[in-house]
């Protein structure tokens, strides 16, 4: 792991919402028991299947997910969201903007609660370099923009490029690709979608024809 993420004090808003909306599965898991009882009633929408998992894990009641990413959710809520909607936004203290652009574009009345942060874990030289003792690296999975920016630094920083070699760096999206492009010369891959099923699916295809 090259973050870790972590929770942050929390309070309810001062008017309840007609609609709570997460894009990661920490938003729930780090949620406060208190928090979310208050809130299990309303309707809930997520972007994928573990964020739906982890909604209903924490007593969410109604949860719908939209089977893919942020900008999924936001065409999924475009019919639903009317001018004055009280949207309750849960989120990580680092976070892109474009979620709440578009709620702000569409006249919704929105609170944002940020649930946890995201913190970077160290780990020295050598055990970095344990990764490759008992060879050089196939794939390496990159799962967010952080960690893709997280493991630059560490490349940069101690020097160790020779830990990645010449791994195939297989990532969850696209927007995780384009920054991976900017910091190695690596061959990269992208899953077919941002869920963890199709990101196995891409390494698995990757290593069938190494």
């Amino acid at each position: 792991p090259l973050t870790e993420t972590v929770a942050l004090p929390q309070r309810l808003p001062d008017v309840m919402p007609d609609l709570v909306l997460a894009t990661s599965p920490q938003a729930f898991r780090h949620l406060t028991p208190v928090v979310a009882e208050a809130l299990s009633a309303i309707p809930v929408r997520v972007t994928g299947k573990a964020t739906a998992a982890s909604a209903r894990e924490a007593g969410f009641l109604d949860v719908k997910e939209t089977g893919g990413d942020a900008s999924r959710l936001m065409a999924a809520l475009s019919p639903l969201i009317t001018p004055g909607l009280r949207v309750l936004y849960l989120a990580g203290h680092v976070r892109r903007p474009e979620m709440e652009q578009h709620l702000a574009g569409k006249g919704a009345n929105l609170s944002v609660v940020e649930v946890y942060d995201t913190i970077s874990v160290s780990y020295s030289t050598d055990n970095i370099r344990t990764l490759t003792t008992d060879g050089e690296l196939a794939a390496v999975l990159l799962t967010s923009v952080n960690c893709a920016v997280r493991l630059g630094e560490l490349v940069v920083g101690m020097g160790s490029s020779q830990v990645i070699g010449n791994a195939v760096l297989i990532c969850l999206s696209r927007r995780i690709a384009e920054t991976a492009k900017t910091m190695f010369s690596n061959s990269i891959l992208i899953a077919s979608a941002p869920t963890e099923d199709a990101l196995l699916d891409c390494l698995g295809a990757a290593l069938s024809h190494a």
